[in-house]
């Protein structure tokens, strides 16, 4: 066949289906081989985000199934009987922590605003039934409503239901504050369960199958059975690898990958000591969104970050008299275990371009500045357990 004769993709009477997966941004070119022959959408191909397509519950289920027949098939390959491959689990071996109990594991009860509030209890006689978390909580706001226990112990028992949900609110957020200050040391949040794994990988196979890898190496290398559930603090170190060893990998993955290094150290250092602060700021602030214009090569930093999966990007509309199509963002959950910030999609700041590129050419400065402009000041004994981890750092 002469190339004369060579079908064509835009035209050709011979019928193609191609699957091209792409990262989003990184599809630029969008003609065939005559430039100004466009390819366009439905004409020509059928565009799906696969990132959209699992943003919704039901869909996100349809990704944690999928993931978990893959995982089940794999590993069940590494079993001897029969019975034992038929039986296995991913759900099963990567178990999960309630918020109260992952609290009990971090130890609330040896916490300062836990025992505060036993000291209430034994100054006034009594003793409130609930949850030691709960309690935490309400010590907790009263100091940073500068009130007292008895006060918000007062209101608490007329406005119960009230409370619970502010409670609900606020309990996963109070997991970051229980284990603060010099001598913390040790595991200061779990990250461990089936469930917290899917939400970790946001959708992409690839990560997924990267934690559960992790986690069965570090288990079965400290001689682990594997025919028991990875204990928590296993899955915890596996999560915290893996966030810093696709960190790591950033510096190559673009030509200035090095700035995408320097802008989510920078914004993983302010996003964990947000959640690590104990004022009054709303809960799970770990998003973001650009206030103003950004300059040309800031845009391209943010677009690369959002194309090398360092940054995760969701459309928004703001409405000021036409429609507007602006974005918001927050850094992939993969690196929540390493800088230790909340996974979940919650509340937004705001930051400008001076801010961006701050965190790339002066990220301590820039972070502290960024921190007063919310009011939030880091004392130094908190300073101490929430300095900016660096990729050479050795966790313990």
């Amino acid at each position: 066949m002469s190339p004369a004769d060579t079908p064509k993709l835009k035209s050709g009477a011979v019928t193609y289906t191609f699957k091209i997966g792409v990262r989003e941004m990184g599809w630029r070119v969008k003609y065939t081989q005559n430039k100004e022959e466009l390819l366009n959408e439905p004409a020509d191909y059928s565009l799906i985000n696969i990132s959209k397509e699992f943003s919704s519950d039901d869909k996100k289920d349809k990704f944690a199934k999928f993931a978990k027949d893959v995982c089940d098939r794999r590993i069940s390959e590494l079993f001897e009987g029969e019975d034992d491959a038929q039986s296995f689990s991913i759900e099963d071996a990567l178990q999960g922590l309630s918020i109260e109990v992952e609290s009990e594991m971090l130890k609330i009860t040896t916490s300062d605003y836990y025992e505060k509030f036993i000291e209430y209890e034994r100054e006034h006689g009594r003793k409130l039934d609930i949850h030691p978390l709960y309690k935490f909580f309400l010590a907790y706001w009263a100091d940073i409503h500068h009130k007292r226990i008895d006060a918000i112990v007062k209101d608490y028992e007329q406005k119960t239901k009230k409370w619970d949900v502010r409670y609900g609110n606020y309990k996963y957020g109070l997991l970051f504050k229980i284990r603060r200050g010099r001598g913390a040391g040790g595991i200061q949040k779990y990250y461990a369960g089936w469930n917290t794994y899917v939400k970790l990988a946001n959708g992409n196979i690839r990560y997924l199958m990267e934690l559960v890898y992790r986690a069965y190496y570090i288990y079965l290398q400290d001689n682990g059975d594997i025919h028991k559930p990875i204990p928590f603090d296993k899955q915890t170190t596996a999560a915290h690898d893996v966030g810093w060893r696709n960190l790591a990998e950033l510096e190559g993955a673009w030509k200035k990958g090095v700035q995408i290094t320097k802008l989510v150290q920078a914004l993983g250092s302010l996003f964990a000591k947000i959640a690590a602060y104990r004022g009054k700021i709303a809960p799970e602030l770990v998003q973001f969104d650009i206030d103003g214009e950004l300059k040309p090569s800031t845009q391209e930093l943010i677009d690369a970050s959002v194309m090398n999966m360092a940054l995760i990007r969701m459309s928004t509309n703001k409405m000021s008299g036409k429609e507007i199509k602006t974005y918001q963002y927050s850094l992939h959950p993969i690196f929540a275990a390493y800088f230790q910030f909340s996974y979940r999609r919650k509340r937004k700041l705001s930051l400008t371009d001076e801010d961006i590129r701050g965190c790339v050419e002066c990220p301590e400065a820039t972070v502290d500045a960024i921190l007063r402009r919310k009011k939030i000041f880091i004392v130094e004994d908190e300073d101490a357990s929430m300095k900016q981890p660096t990729l050479f750092d050795q966790w313990n």
